[in-house]
């Protein structure tokens, strides 16, 4: 089995040559048939996992070391790759989709555990430390990760993980491992990206600022909606979010009965919300408590479909597992079963709909 370690150096605040020189130890100290890749442009990540792909006769495991941003190119390049098993290393400044699991200590029956096999000495980008010397197997992301999801960053807890297949979200034609959404919190994400390109605010300033400039424009759009086979509706948008998983937005618990593995989307629908309800509102939402809380009585739709389309006379932003672009029509399409990723040992999906 191969092993491609996708490092993005313009993702989070860690220190890439370190965390390149601890991944070349360990491999290296390993046996394994291994190559680390440092991006350097945007869908240079996705490139080159699909290369890598067609290249490979046998399995090869893909290190998403980055943000979601990362993971969604190598998704994405890895579309229709029945060889790739993707793994992830969290270091990026948005790391929502690793929230979607849990401490566990033992893996089902349904799960596979990765094989290494025998490693076919084969050199990386970078030259090989002294094979003798002791090899860390823990990086440090620079950004605090909760402390039962530390295993992703645990080298050797990934390669002893177990192998899983996932479903995928397809939004107009490209897919998403985690999260599809539309409205006031697309918008949030796309003056936020704005802001950090500016270099003027640091640390929390720039969502801070996307926030105050994006609710000074109306807060409700209208769209006409479908879901799966049902007539076209009218509604009043503030935020609509497509979930394969739970979290998004640094934390955003905006789909809380989503499963990774279920065949199954889950769409939420908050409108309409006026300025002076937002902070209350999203702060319930943030905390996934808006399927139960009376405040959102008359203004939520949540439920469990296959696909949905929204259409509008106006763009809407709209955002794929954090990345933002703009359309008038937005389709999201449940793609069952599809992705087979690397969970380490000690982790599980949380709410999974095989367990």
């Amino acid at each position: 089995m191969r092993h491609l370690f996708i490092v993005n150096p313009a993702s989070g605040t860690a220190n890439k040559d370190e965390i390149i020189r601890i991944i070349d130890a360990f491999a290296t100290k390993q046996a394994l048939q291994y190559r680390i890749h440092r991006t350097s442009a945007p869908f240079d990540a996705e490139e080159t996992t699909r290369k890598a792909a067609e290249e490979s006769p046998e399995d090869i495991v893909i290190y998403s070391c980055g943000g979601d941003g990362t993971l969604n190119e190598i998704v994405n390049g890895a579309r229709g790759a029945n060889n790739v098993i993707i793994g992830i290393v969290p270091i990026g400044s948005g790391n929502d989709f690793i929230k979607n699991f849990a401490p566990d200590n033992a893996f089902p029956q349904t799960r596979d555990t990765l094989q290494t096999g025998e490693a076919d000495a084969k050199p990386g980008d970078t030259e090989h430390p002294d094979p003798d010397a002791v090899a860390p197997t823990y990086i440090d992301s620079g950004k605090g990760i909760a402390s039962e999801l530390k295993p992703f960053l645990d080298l050797k807890a990934q390669i002893e993980g177990a192998v899983v297949t996932i479903d995928l979200l397809e939004v107009n034609q490209r897919l998403a491992i985690n999260m599809a959404n539309v409205g006031l919190d697309a918008v949030v994400a796309r003056n936020m990206t704005k802001f950090r390109k500016l270099g003027v605010l640091h640390n929390e300033l720039p969502y801070s600022a996307a926030v105050l400039v994006s609710i000074l424009r109306p807060l409700n759009r209208k769209v006409q909606l479908t879901i799966d086979d049902n007539p076209q509706q009218a509604v009043s948008l503030t935020i609509l979010v497509g979930g394969n998983g739970s979290y998004y937005g640094g934390g955003y618990k905006a789909a809380p009965q989503a499963s990774l593995d279920d065949g199954l989307l889950d769409l939420s629908l908050i409108s309409p919300v006026n300025h002076l309800e937002l902070p209350k509102l999203l702060s319930l939402y943030k905390q996934g408590q808006h399927l139960q809380h009376p405040t959102f009585e008359g203004r939520l739709l949540y439920t469990k479909c296959h696909k949905w389309q929204v259409h509008s006379q106006r763009e809407l932003t709209y955002a794929v597992d954090g990345e933002t672009s703009t359309a008038k029509e937005i389709t999201v399409t449940m793609k069952p079963h599809c992705q087979r990723i690397l969970i380490p040992r000690g982790l599980h999906m949380a709410g999974s709909g095989q367990a």
